[in-house]
This record gives C-alpha cells, sequence and structure tokens, in this order.
C-alpha cells in the first residue's frame, strides 16, 4: 500500500472508533493548490486562518499534514500529495469513497476556484470570521475561523438562494436546440421567478457583477467537463451591462473569458442584458466591441421594443432576445405589440439579424410570433431545464407543440 494510503487509512481510524465513517466526508488537497488558488504560501494560510485548536484531535500524521473538521466533514491537508499517490490512494480505498479530489479539482468543488483568484487576501481575511452571534464579547469574535468553513461563505453569500439552470433556446427553422442558456431562478414569496425577475429588488451593484462572474464560470467549467466526456455543446451566459459601468468588474470578466482555452471560445456566446433605453451608440459599440473576440457571438436580450436595432449595427451583434412577458397585457399579446415585434424583426433582418423570444409558455404564443418573424424560442413550452448542460439535439415541432 502506498504512503498516503496508509494516511487515508489512519485519518479513518482517527474520525471514529471502529474506522467505518465514510470517506466521503472527507475532502483533499495539496499544499501546492492552496498557494495557487489564493497566492500565500502554506505557512502564510496557517497564520491568517488556522489555529492549533482546529487541528482535529489534535493528531498529525506528518508534520506539515492538518485535518480541519467543518460543517460538511472534514478537510484533509497534505503537505505533499501527487497525482500518482492519490491514484493509489483512491484505488486502494474505493469502497464507499464518494468524493476524492486532488489539486485544481478539489477547489473547483469547495468553491475555492476562479473566485477566490481574483480576491485579494485582504478581502478572504475580513471574511474569514464567522458572523458575530448576539451576546458575543467583541474581543471573542476575533479568532479566525477554519479555511473550510469561511471560505465558501464568499460565493454562498454572492448568489444566497439562487439556483442556476440551463434552458434550451430552440431554432424552429431546423428543429435544433441552437444553444442552451444559463439562467438564474429563483423563488420569492412562493413564487418561482426565472432570468432578471430571479434577483432581489435592491440588490447593489456588486451582488449582480458576482452573479454574472460566477454564471460565466459554471458555463466554462461544465463545457470543459462535457468536453472531457467527448462532447460539445454552446452555452449562452447572461451579463448585466452595469459591468461595463465599473472598469475593475469589466477588466475580471474579460479576464475570466480569456481563462477558457482560444479553441473553445467559440462555444461561448454572451448575452448582454438590461442596455438602458437612449444608450449612446458609441458607448455601446466601445463596450460591446471589448468582448468580440473573446466569445463566439454577442447577443442583445431584454430589449425595450422601441430600441433601434440600428443602434447596434456598428457593434456586430445578430441575435436579439425579448421577454414575452413584458409584451403581454393581462396574459395576451395584443396586436400593437405583434406589430411592434414584426417591424423590429424586419429591421433585424435587413442587417442579417435574428430575433429570439424568452418566457413563451404556450404553443399559440410560438406560433404568432413565428408569422411575426421570429426564429429562436425559449421558455416553459420548449424543452426543459437542466442544471447540467447538455450536448445540442433536434427539437421537433411535435415535441414542443404537444406543450401549452
Amino acid at each position: 500500500m502506498s504512503v498516503t494510503g496508509q494516511k487515508l487509512r489512519r485519518i479513518k481510524a482517527l474520525a471514529s472508533s471502529d474506522g467505518l465513517i465514510d470517506v466521503a466526508c472527507f475532502q483533499f488537497i495539496n499544499i501546492e493548490s492552496i498557494k495557487k488558488a489564493v497566492g500565500l504560501s502554506w505557512p502564510e494560510m496557517r497564520e491568517k486562518f488556522f489555529s492549533t485548536g482546529e487541528t482535529f484531535l489534535e493528531h498529525r500524521l506528518a508534520q506539515g499534514d492538518i485535518i480541519i473538521q467543518s460543517n460538511d466533514g472534514f478537510l484533509v491537508v497534505f503537505e505533499h500529495l501527487s497525482h500518482s499517490e492519490a491514484e493509489d490512494a483512491a484505488k486502494d480505498l474505493s469502497v464507499g469513497m464518494l468524493v476524492f479530489f486532488l489539486g485544481d479539482e478539489y477547489l473547483k468543488k469547495i468553491k475555492l476556484s476562479y473566485l477566490y483568484k481574483s480576491v485579494l487576501a485582504e478581502k478572504i481575511e475580513q471574511l474569514a470570521c464567522p458572523p458575530k452571534m448576539e451576546g458575543e464579547n467583541s474581543s471573542e469574535n476575533k479568532t479566525s475561523a477554519p479555511l473550510a468553513y469561511a471560505l465558501p461563505q464568499i460565493l454562498e453569500n454572492t448568489i444566497d438562494d439562487i439556483a442556476l439552470f440551463y434552458y434550451p433556446i430552440w431554432y424552429s427553422v431546423t428543429n435544433q436546440i441552437s444553444c442552451y442558456t444559463l439562467l438564474p431562478q429563483s423563488i420569492i414569496n412562493g413564487v418561482q421567478y426565472t432570468g432578471i425577475g430571479a434577483i432581489p429588488e435592491g440588490v447593489s451593484a456588486e451582488y449582480r457583477r458576482n452573479l454574472d462572474l460566477e454564471s460565466l464560470r459554471k458555463a466554462q467549467e461544465d463545457f470543459i467537463n462535457l468536453l472531457a466526456n467527448g462532447k460539445k455543446s454552446i452555452v449562452s451566459v447572461t451579463v448585466s451591462y452595469e459591468i461595463f459601468k465599473d472598469n475593475e468588474a469589466q477588466t475580471l470578466y474579460i479576464r475570466q473569458l480569456r481563462e477558457l482555452p482560444e479553441q473553445y471560445t467559440k462555444f461561448i456566446l454572451i448575452c448582454v442584458d438590461e442596455i438602458p433605453q437612449g444608450t449612446p451608440e458609441f458607448q455601446l459599440v466601445q463596450n460591446l466591441k471589448s468582448l468580440k473576440n473573446l466569445c463566439g457571438s454577442i447577443l442583445i436580450h431584454n430589449l425595450h421594443a422601441k430600441i433601434k436595432h440600428s443602434s447596434f449595427s456598428g457593434c456586430g451583434v445578430k441575435l436579439f432576445g425579448f421577454n414575452l412577458s413584458k409584451f403581454l397585457i393581462a396574459g395576451e399579446l395584443h396586436q400593437n405589440e405583434i406589430l411592434k415585434i414584426t417591424k423590429f424583426c424586419e429591421e433585424a433582418k435587413r442587417c442579417n439579424a435574428e430575433v429570439y423570444f424568452t418566457n413563451v409558455a404556450h404553443r399559440r404564443q410560438i406560433l404568432t410570433l413565428k408569422r411575426a418573424g421570429v426564429q429562436y424560442f425559449s421558455g416553459t413550452s420548449v424543452g426543459g431545464k437542466t442544471k447540467k448542460l447538455q450536448e445540442l439535439k433536434r427539437l421537433t415541432p411535435k415535441e414542443i407543440f404537444q406543450r401549452g
């Protein structure tokens, strides 16, 4: 048995008197991966985030090893652990082992990766303390919390109870799912909301930017995982136009776009949302062109019907999206709204662009919108949502029109 395998068996013995604790509640990482993600050496991490009392049962497997108990199991930090050792250990302890990650893969699972690369060490340190409980002495609350407790809170607080789901966008001309769009979903006062409506009112601009950034990271990671299984897909990620108002946020977003290898950028589409009516054309061109070579295509969503397509002529936008619910009056699509949609579709066609609609709930809506010139559709009547990114496939009219 490898040295690492012996260590892991000893961990099991330490965790319970009979040694039968499920190995799945352990998560493993090596020091090099921590340094890569956070930018701090192990001694610096120990000094900032850990105390001797956090070493599980005050036992050490080796001088530089540490075990920290967290709310969902145990975080095991090995001072030296190679990939080959990890593979051997996984084979030794395969029975009952549901989770075994090393290095970057582990970082993804505990939400250290990507987001924390861009978070300053000082920011992490500020968030490393658990919330102050009522009646606690302020001096007693200065003790640093374990990294396993502290770091995931950054991301959890960013998106709260919002979940991210993939929804298919159906291209009615070829009956093909053209891409999957990643949208937030939440339940507010017992009502389920999807897309922009899922974001609570009154949230800060930073909240929105963090959600946009996390959505992009998830799409990239899911695409790479799908690619690893020999499959491909196309995913559309929404970003609020607000992100262009903050230079640092825009820089972080563009930097994240560059994380994906260049040969795969064409599979990620960026959908810019919530463009204010009356935004000067030179601003649109300047901001949207910064994304042009970093994604497969730029989409514009949630446009007000009064915004003219000509405003985007210099931006290279080829697909424009609308939220159908914004056109409904008492749940119905009236003739004057249909005329607005038809006019926009005609204008887009002259510029070799197309139009799609989200929140399509009934087959009669699809038929009405198709007659107006809309070719792409997404909503409850178009396929179903999924948490996992999937391969593109055909979706026939029969599969769609029988819904709703």
